[in-house]
């Protein structure tokens, strides 16, 4: 790999580190967490502060090298590297900015979520994010996994409380023929056109029970589907519902899929209605 030729006004003004590839610390710092990812840039910078990132995307683009980000190298493809242009890396970059009175924080590229975690925490403040701890917080929101906040497993009062301070894109809550439970929350979803995300719309656990019962059998029978289809489609009438059904295979996958086609007349409609939870 050549190395890519710093002038010395870079090198001056440059608060963090460039590392090539003549570097003892160069396998060290291009390493990613996919181990089979071997890429090899030109040159790395491991900036400290904001202006390191702006003098390192201007010498770059100048150089009209291909630029690569690093925040916390855990993307798979490992975008994070580049072969033979420029690695500008954030991971040196951990500073957690929190303002309790306003409910938000700021955190610098190279945060992964067990640092942002640990410094909010102290102030009593949790934000919906990865599940890997040493994931970037950076990395998600720039691959488009944070878009949007969600509540799950919530009550009303905690939608209610949630809407105080943000917007919220959905509430994912158990929720289907044998379980009711969460009919306030769905309905005051509806009035405020925020999805709702049934957590295993076909019962799981208590799927036996309501495809067996005389409303649902009765029903699939008359409208030529199965019982799965009609716990689909009683569903499907909540406009808000947003339904995502497990599926095991291509079979499955089907007849999930022709459920939305099942109209559920009035008599259908009034039968369902009635049927008890059977959680208890």
């Amino acid at each position: 790999m050549v190395a890519v030729v710093v002038p010395d006004e870079f090198v001056v003004a440059f608060n963090g580190f460039l590392v090539g590839p003549d570097d003892v610390r160069y396998d060290e710092v291009r390493a990613v967490h996919n181990g089979l990812v071997d890429k090899r840039p030109g040159l790395i910078a491991r900036c400290h502060n904001v202006a390191d990132v702006r003098d390192a995307v201007a010498f770059g683009r100048r150089r009209g090298l291909e630029i690569s980000v690093r925040g916390g190298g855990h993307n798979v493809a490992g975008r994070a590297v580049t072969d033979g242009g420029l690695m500008i890396d954030l991971s040196l970059m951990r500073g957690v900015d929190v303002d309790p009175s306003r409910r938000r924080a700021r955190a610098q590229g190279g945060v992964t979520w067990n640092e942002y975690n640990r410094v909010t925490n102290a102030y009593g403040q949790a934000t919906t994010g990865g599940v890997i701890s040493t994931t970037g917080v950076a990395g998600l929101r720039d691959d488009g996994l944070i878009a949007a906040i969600g509540l799950s497993n919530a009550t009303l009062a905690h939608v209610l409380h949630g809407l105080r301070f943000t917007e919220l894109a959905c509430v994912q809550n158990a929720f289907h023929l044998a379980n009711r439970r969460s009919q306030s929350v769905l309905d005051e979803c509806s009035r405020r056109n925020i999805a709702f995300v049934p957590f295993s719309p076909l019962g799981s656990g208590t799927a036996g029970a309501v495809f067996s019962t005389p409303e649902v059998v009765g029903i699939a029978r008359r409208l030529c589907c199965t019982p799965a289809q009609v716990a689909l489609a009683w569903a499907l009438t909540f406009p808000n519902v947003l339904l995502i059904p497990g599926t095991s295979s291509m079979r499955h996958l089907r007849e999930n899929l022709a459920a939305s086609g099942v109209q559920l007349d009035s008599a259908a409609l009034q039968q369902l209605s009635r049927m008890a939870d059977v959680t208890g």
